[in-house]
């Protein structure tokens, strides 16, 4: 995992058109060099260039592919990430956003509109109250932020490309196979076994052990609201909660969530719920029939094994 705290400057990522001037101003508050990270064809990158960023990482994505198709090397390339990583909010750029902020190991925060420092310390202004006030908040680390404030305009020579060439189109095959597969996996609401996966889970390779487990049991992968609005790992079909999927399996393993009321409301018809939380102070542990205080990076291998 990349310790950003010493590193300086930006990356602004995007897959498609969006805000990329009022992100990269935001960016440039906090002083550094700013690298635009484009997702997708060459009128993008070049939309990228356009923004203000000191240069562009060009990643091609071939006609059709999704930007999921990058994630390994994204992942790869994250060793060069700075202190920030910046997304337009837009889902495809979330998901290349995601590669890189789990390499990263920042926090993750959404609806940011706005940058600024205070001393050493990062200042992040976004919406809270559903969107009816901001807050402030402050940070001595590194950051990772789904920008949603205004566009704006930049006047000045475009920034140099750097072209990087994304998966052949033998991944792409393996892509198609694997949505086909996906495809023909029990309904949420009709499976009998389903993986919950929340916040807790925090890093890709936990996210690996998480889907070996859930393989083994049969069941079917579902996550939390907050996994697929601020990390992207899952599109919104997959998440539970009383404004998107209620479900009534006969097992529903929960792994890395807290148990909120709108999470449990929706799996209240779950036959057995059992559940693995670091924090033994996590309210899941009033609700759930079965639950281990547990680091996941511990608990998923040992249960791997036995299952």
């Amino acid at each position: 995992m990349n310790d950003g705290a010493n590193r300086a400057g930006c990356w602004v990522i995007g897959a498609d058109s969006g805000a990329w001037g009022g992100m990269v101003a935001a960016a440039r508050s906090l002083g550094g060099p700013i690298t635009a990270v484009a997702a997708g064809d060459r009128v993008l990158a070049e939309e990228a260039a356009a923004a203000g960023a000191d240069a562009v990482r060009w990643y091609d994505l071939a006609e059709g592919a999704p930007p999921e198709a990058l994630r390994t090397l994204l992942a790869a390339d994250a060793a060069a990430a700075p202190r920030i990583v910046l997304s337009l909010p837009d889902a495809a750029s979330r998901v290349v956003w995601a590669a890189v902020v789990a390499e990263l190991g920042a926090p993750a925060l959404g609806a940011v509109v706005g940058l600024g420092r205070d001393g050493e310390s990062v200042l992040v202004t976004r919406y809270a109250a559903q969107g009816k006030a901001l807050e402030t908040l402050a940070t001595d680390g590194p950051l990772a932020a789904v920008f949603d404030g205004a566009d704006l305009p930049w006047v000045g020579e475009p920034a140099p490309i750097t072209r990087i060439a994304a998966p052949g189109t033998d991944f792409l095959r393996l892509l198609e196979a694997a949505d086909e597969a996906g495809a023909e996996e029990a309904d949420l609401k009709t499976a009998e076994r389903v993986v919950g996966i929340g916040l807790g889970v925090r890093k890709r390779e936990r996210l690996v052990l998480a889907e070996s487990v859930a393989a083994k049991l049969g069941a079917a992968l579902a996550c939390s609201l907050p996994v697929c609005e601020d990390l992207a790992w899952f599109g919104e079909s997959r998440v539970i909660g009383v404004s998107s999927n209620r479900i009534k399996p006969q097992l529903y393993l929960m792994l890395g969530i807290s148990g909120s009321p709108q999470h449990m409301t929706a799996v209240r018809d779950a036959r057995i719920i059992a559940a693995v939380n670091i924090d033994p102070e996590a309210s899941i542990f009033s609700k759930c029939h079965y639950g281990i205080v547990g680091d996941l990076a511990e608990v998923l291998p040992a249960l791997l094994e036995v299952l």
